[in-house]
């Protein structure tokens, strides 16, 4: 699992990496007050904090914390997603609670019946559930048995579209019901006020997430195994410019570089 802080914001992202290919939604969260969040894709889908959301310390950075009730962010009418066979969404989250409270949403887009795009949510007998629609109104689904972890620690959870299969992954682990059905192309979004929501399930705060997400990445395509476990071992954070002196810092526990003749080298080399 990822050690890395988070780069400082203003940090720009590496549009020839690998990972940067597809991405339509890459929220870090690492702004740290504030009531906006900013996408890092380039797409410009930036979000305005609601309700009860507030900043508060998490694994890696800033985080937002959600009470369950309340909040959400809007990010407004989210991205084009006509035509999409795949795609991919990755959420890094953990949970206040060690109870069972059921139907919470990681990220919603759409909430009506006619433009309902997906669903990544803790789902009934608390089950993990990655839900899309296709332009029929079709919905297809997969869900993992093995649930949430109720750990209070934070895990990364990746649901994957793969035109006919659907899979979820908790930790690089494949859940247990995937679905192999899906057909057509996936919905797009009709607009209204129930958009894309990052930690909850619509503009009237129902389904809102009890606990903290660290980040958020979208991608119009399906990751391989190999990019998977790259954002599970180096966080999102490596598709971020960033510069010699924060990675020293960001690598080690303490605030200051650990061999500072090294670092000034590295300072000198870059300039």
């Amino acid at each position: 699992m990822s050690s890395i802080l988070k780069p400082v914001l203003g940090s720009q992202l590496q549009y020839g990496h690998r990972l940067a290919t597809g991405l339509v939604g890459l929220w870090l969260l690492n702004e740290g007050s504030g009531n906006k969040v900013f996408d890092l894709s380039g797409n410009g889908i930036n979000g305005a904090l609601q309700g009860n959301t507030v900043w508060t310390p998490g694994k890696f950075g800033s985080a937002l914390d959600f009470d369950g009730t309340s909040g959400g962010v809007d990010c407004g009418v989210g991205f084009n997603t006509s035509g999409w066979t795949e795609m991919t969404v990755v959420v890094w989250a953990k949970t206040n609670l060690n109870n069972t409270i059921l139907n919470r949403a990681w990220i919603r887009f759409g909430n009506s019946a006619s433009d309902r795009v997906f669903y990544f949510y803790w789902g009934s007998n608390e089950n993990i559930i990655f839900l899309v629609v296709n332009t029929d109104d079709t919905t297809f689904s997969t869900f993992d048995t093995d649930g949430l972890e109720n750990d209070l620690d934070w895990h990364q959870y990746i649901g994957v579209l793969k035109s006919p299969n659907i899979d979820i992954y908790k930790d690089l682990v494949v859940g247990d019901n995937p679905a192999t059905n899906f057909t057509g192309t996936l919905q797009t979004f009709g607009g209204g006020a129930d958009g894309l929501w990052l930690g909850a399930g619509s503009a009237s705060g129902a389904s809102v997430w009890p606990g903290q997400i660290g980040h958020v990445s979208i991608y119009n395509r399906a990751l391989s195994a190999s990019e998977r476990a790259e954002l599970y071992e180096k966080g999102p954070s490596v598709l971020v410019e960033r510069d010699p002196i924060e990675l020293w810092v960001g690598a080690t526990s303490v605030g200051a570089p650990p061999a500072g003749i090294v670092v000034l080298r590295r300072r000198r080399e870059s300039a």
